[in-house]
């Protein structure tokens, strides 16, 4: 039997039961994190942890457990599953005016993607969708929800979502990168997104120069490169959108770089750990 934590405490999956007159999850009001494990070790999970305080922040919820208290939890997640490669989901639901805040924390199967996936790149949609709250991971999904159902119905990876002011943002569950028509590396600012974790590691830990900018449909189309970045994806290449080829509709080189030096990162992190 899968051990999960409920409340606070380990039990078996089986116990931990959500009432379903539950007023925050109903209402969507809460905050959640998924921390990819990897051979055994959870993959920075502070700065995870860091995010799900500030989601919590930003909706005015109150958090009642620090970060060394959730920690000893995804270590005990791990231990008890035995999980060597998988995700690990918190979910959060908030404290209302009758009822208790709710802790869920629980493994979840890791989708290993096939080397022939990065060596040949997927495929995307885009998705007219406004996140709410961009910075806060928040239960608030049914936008991505309706905008991942539609890649998954055209044999796509993901959909890259397109605000109401025209700008492509981000994924339904990841960060969007593309090289432009000049060669730049850009990436949409971060006060637009939910910041991934590998979009920060990207950014801050693998010496690359890449522009925060606004990106246009007409820039995403005309791009030379793209590809986008999640705890569950890596760096996965996306070789054309809406069925329109990007560059020459083969995985480019500068994608192939970073999904090397971004690999090369998480082994010794994890190395680091051992």
């Amino acid at each position: 039997m899968t051990k999960v934590i409920f409340k606070g405490k380990l039990v078996d999956q089986s116990e931990a039961v959500i009432p379903a007159n539950n007023k925050a999850n109903f209402f969507g009001y809460g905050v959640y994190e998924s921390i990819r494990v990897f051979r055994g070790k959870p993959f920075y999970a502070e700065w995870h942890l860091e995010r799900l305080a500030a989601s919590a922040k930003a909706i005015e919820m109150e958090l009642p457990y620090a970060s060394s208290e959730l920690m000893r939890m995804i270590e005990e997640i791990v231990s008890e599953n035995k999980i060597t490669d998988a995700l690990v989901r918190i979910v959060y639901y908030g404290k209302t005016e009758k009822e208790e805040g709710i802790l869920v924390m629980f493994p979840m199967g890791y989708h290993f993607y096939a080397d022939k996936n990065y060596k040949q790149g997927m495929h995307a949609v885009t998705h007219v969708w406004d996140r709410i709250l961009p910075p806060s991971k928040t239960l608030s999904l049914l936008g991505g929800f309706l905008g991942l159902r539609k890649a998954t119905q055209n044999d796509c990876v993901e959909a890259l979502l397109i605000n109401y002011k025209g700008f492509v943002t981000e994924g339904t569950r990841s960060n969007l990168f593309i090289v432009d028509s000049k060669g730049q590396l850009v990436t949409p600012p971060k006060d637009s997104v939910l910041e991934g974790i590998t979009r920060k590691i990207i950014m801050e830990k693998l010496g690359l120069k890449i522009n925060e900018r606004t990106i246009n449909p007409v820039e995403l189309f005309s791009a030379k490169e793209a590809f986008i970045t999640s705890s569950g994806l890596s760096v996965m290449p996306i070789v054309s959108i809406d069925g329109k080829k990007i560059g020459d509709g083969t995985v480019g080189s500068n994608t192939r770089e970073i999904a090397k030096k971004y690999d090369i990162h998480l082994k010794k992190v994890v190395a680091d750990k051992t």
